[in-house]
């Protein structure tokens, strides 16, 4: 479903996500918007700063919770949906950000974020996309020695493809990485993680608006 921006508006005005309001409401969107597409915390600030001041905090702030009115993915049939993995680095760790894409609508079903790539990561990923799923869909995956036996405990069917079907999980990383090539694919050392788990979060919710009015 398409939602437009007066009705980001209206839930954000019904909901009072933000304490204060001395900032118009478009504007706090745009600078969500606009971080997402690409530019730095400081760049968004500048260029809104042109229209109406806004600081960079102001903007993080904003990417982060105008999440929490887009919308989840719906509970449907769903067949097939690829899954993989990519590694990050939060300071010196390496984090693994999981993703599921319907191959049909190419809608992200779900991102987890786990500093371990195993059967258990797997099965707690796997869970959390079916529940938007009312069958029980087909999964496509990579050569991960983790993933046979999490879907077979699942009972969920799947096959092995390295390319083709895949592309689109594929594609959602490129974007991804290309996202985070600003601060070199690094969560600095002073990011809590449960900061880094909203940030990829909010990537993946705007991601769907952007999907849905495209």
């Amino acid at each position: 479903m398409k939602l437009a921006i007066d009705v980001i508006k209206e839930r954000i005005e019904e909901k009072k996500l933000f304490k204060r309001n001395r900032k118009s409401i478009e504007v706090k969107i745009l600078a969500g918007l606009l971080y997402y597409l690409g530019l730095s915390l400081r760049k968004t600030s500048l260029f809104l700063s042109q229209f109406e001041s806004i600081s960079h905090e102001s903007v993080r702030v904003y990417y982060h919770k105008i999440k929490e009115v887009l919308n989840e993915p719906k509970r449907s049939v769903r067949n097939p949906i690829a899954i993989d993995e990519t590694k990050l680095k939060f300071g010196d760790k390496t984090i693994y950000v999981w993703s599921a894409i319907d191959v049909e609508s190419k809608e992200c079903l779900g991102v987890y974020i786990s500093e371990t790539r195993n059967y258990l990561d797997t099965i707690l990923f796997v869970r959390g996309i079916l529940k938007f799923c009312s069958n029980k869909p087909k999964i496509l995956v990579d050569g991960g020695r983790w993933y046979p036996w999490a879907l077979q405990k699942l009972g969920l069917k799947f096959e092995r493809v390295r390319f083709g079907l895949r592309n689109c999980v594929e594609s959602f990383f490129s974007l991804l990485k290309r996202r985070t090539k600003a601060f070199f694919n690094r969560f600095p050392n002073n990011s809590k993680f449960d900061t880094v788990i909203s940030w990829i979060k909010s990537f993946m919710m705007f991601y769907n608006w952007i999907l849905s009015i495209t």
